[in-house]
Formats: structure tokens, C-alpha cells, sequence
């Protein structure tokens, strides 16, 4: 009878200690101003349409290739465009059309092509193409 009532009292201390420790959790926001800026077509120089191309392999679904490489690479030029989810594929390859021409400010529409070779589940390659327009902000 007396362990029972050890017993308890120590599970009601744990409780107590749980319930007094847990974890806490800070956020910090900064307000985003509700600003626009409103940019024209005579804002930018534009190029003619450049392409970029990357192949990524996968073999039973993993990419063998990039698996034990550290490649890291981002795109930090604005992309003006209808279709905001693009692949894994497709970013390499906006990213190999961009380091091919690092002098641009943004990218205009970019519209994929892409070529998959498959072999039963196990083996699939693709092969991606992006053609873009490349724009360069004129400064007045």
C-alpha cells in the first residue's frame, strides 16, 4: 500500500515537471509592406532567346549521380512566368541557362521541353531544355 502511494506521488511529480518544462517556442515576424512596384516592358533590355540543358539519370529511383556529389547551386534572378512548380530537372537546367549568362536581372517565361527514356521502373533518364528570354534592368 505504501509503494502505491511512492508510486503515485512520484508519476504525479513527473506530470507536474512535464507539464512545467516543456518545450517553448519563439517567432519573430517582420511585417512585409504592402508594396508593389510596377515594372513595363521599356523597363528592360531583352535578349534573344537563350537555351539551358541538364539530364538527370535515375536508376531505381535514385540519382546516382548527384546522390554522393555536394552540388549546390541557386537561382537568385526573378522569374517572371504562368507556372510557378517546376521539377527538379527543370531547375537544373534554368540553373545551367542562367551561369551561361550571368550578366541578366530576370527571367522572362521560360517553357520546357523534355525527352524521358524509361526501362521498366529500374532506368530513367531526362533530358530537359529550357529556352528563355533574358531581361536587363535599364537604369535611368
Amino acid at each position: 500500500m505504501k509503494q502505491k502511494k511512492i508510486a503515485g506521488r512520484i508519476l504525479v511529480a513527473v506530470l507536474v515537471m512535464t507539464a512545467l518544462s516543456g518545450c517553448t517556442v519563439l517567432t519573430k515576424s517582420m511585417r512585409e509592406p504592402n508594396v508593389k512596384v510596377a515594372l513595363e516592358i521599356n523597363d528592360f533590355t531583352l535578349s534573344d532567346r537563350v537555351t539551358g540543358q541538364a539530364t538527370q539519370t535515375l536508376v531505381f529511383g535514385i540519382d546516382w549521380m548527384r546522390l554522393f556529389k555536394r552540388e549546390t547551386g541557386s537561382i537568385s534572378v526573378p522569374i517572371v512566368s504562368t507556372n510557378v512548380k517546376t521539377k527538379l530537372v527543370e531547375r537544373y537546367a534554368i540553373y545551367n541557362l542562367l551561369s551561361k549568362n550571368p550578366d541578366y536581372d530576370v527571367l522572362f517565361y521560360p517553357t520546357f521541353s523534355s525527352e524521358t527514356k524509361r526501362v521498366l521502373g529500374i532506368y530513367e533518364q531526362t533530358q530537359v531544355t529550357v529556352n528563355a528570354r533574358l531581361g536587363k534592368f535599364i537604369i535611368k
